[in-house]
């Protein structure tokens, strides 16, 4: 439980080398170094765990990992969070690892597209916690509802909409999954392993009206609240983003956020893919992905530990 939420984390700590992802958090006199992994929109962490592998499998016991879905986001939670809310529950965990592990521990917390957001808004809240650096991955920080990718979702986001949605889902989980993933595999079954494997854990664990509602719920909410760049916090802690873009991201078009952030924050690690991988990267480039997070991290874990540590805002 986080903040009084039923919360499904994937953890990899020290004693962990590369695949086992209910390793519980082994309390240490030592710092270690931690990679918080807050998903996109919907927020299944399962679906990030081959990115994630790959970096634990070339890091090895220098990282814990732990990733985190969104309350709300599994057949049998009833939960329906706003963004605020959802927001609020990743800044109670990072303040529940605080307390786990020791004073020095350095935090690294990752964000995919409205993950992304919500990192920002954990540095924001806690920025004396030793979080070393957010790392952005196709990071939705303004701007979400005027994207191209938001005028084909926003209609479905509609109160009348996601409710006949859901519903079609809610009979559609009745059906065997051994009937439903040909059919989804027939329909959308083209390209990689990552592809198939998403198809599989969705129909198998996901498919279920509760998840539809809680993800079509939270993106409404994004394209209301998500507007203004945050420009005075991401000034103010400029040397701690590194953000990676895709020149063929709809939820991002270039001009409006790569050219923005090179433009106006020259001290961010800013990184634009040279592969065009998809903005929903673990469908395709899940171990690409994952090897460019461990060329960002190596170094970092290497330094020696301090504490920059001074308060926990409340």
């Amino acid at each position: 439980m986080v903040d009084g939420l039923w919360t499904q984390t994937y953890c990899c700590s020290h004693s962990c080398f590369s695949n086992n992802w209910d390793t519980p958090i082994v309390d240490s006199l030592l710092p270690r170094n931690v990679l918080l992994m807050i998903p996109g929109n919907p927020g299944i962490a399962e679906y990030y765990l081959p990115f994630l592998t790959t970096v634990k499998s070339q890091l090895g016991p220098k990282l814990d990992i732990i990733a985190v879905s969104y309350p709300g986001f599994t057949a049998n939670d009833h939960v329906l969070l706003s963004l605020k809310e959802q927001v609020d529950h990743k800044i109670a965990l990072l303040d529940l690892l605080i307390d786990i592990y020791p004073d020095n521990t350095r935090f690294f917390i990752a964000g995919h597209s409205v993950g992304a957001y919500m990192a920002h808004q954990i540095l924001k809240a806690r920025p004396y916690s030793n979080i070393t650096r957010v790392i952005s991955l196709f990071p939705t920080l303004h701007s979400m509802a005027v994207t191209p990718r938001a005028n084909q979702v926003a209609p479905l986001t509609n109160a009348f909409v996601r409710s006949c949605l859901v519903l079609i889902v809610f009979w559609l989980s009745f059906l065997p999954s051994a009937f439903l993933l040909p059919i989804a595999e027939l329909v959308d079954g083209q390209g990689g392993e990552d592809k198939r494997r998403i198809l599989r854990l969705t129909v198998q664990k996901y498919l279920h009206s509760n998840v539809l509602n809680s993800a079509l719920f939270l993106a409404n909410n994004e394209f209301k609240l998500i507007k203004e760049l945050d420009k005075k916090a991401i000034d103010s802690h400029q040397e701690r983003y590194i953000m990676y873009y895709s020149k063929t991201d709809g939820w991002t078009p270039l001009e409006d956020h790569y050219e923005l952030i090179k433009k106006e924050f020259p001290k961010v690690d800013l990184h634009l893919c040279e592969h065009d991988t998809d903005h929903a990267f673990v469908v395709s480039d899940s171990e690409r992905m994952g090897h460019k997070v461990v060329e960002w991290l190596t170094p970092l874990i290497s330094l020696p530990f301090h504490s920059n540590k001074i308060s926990i805002v409340q």
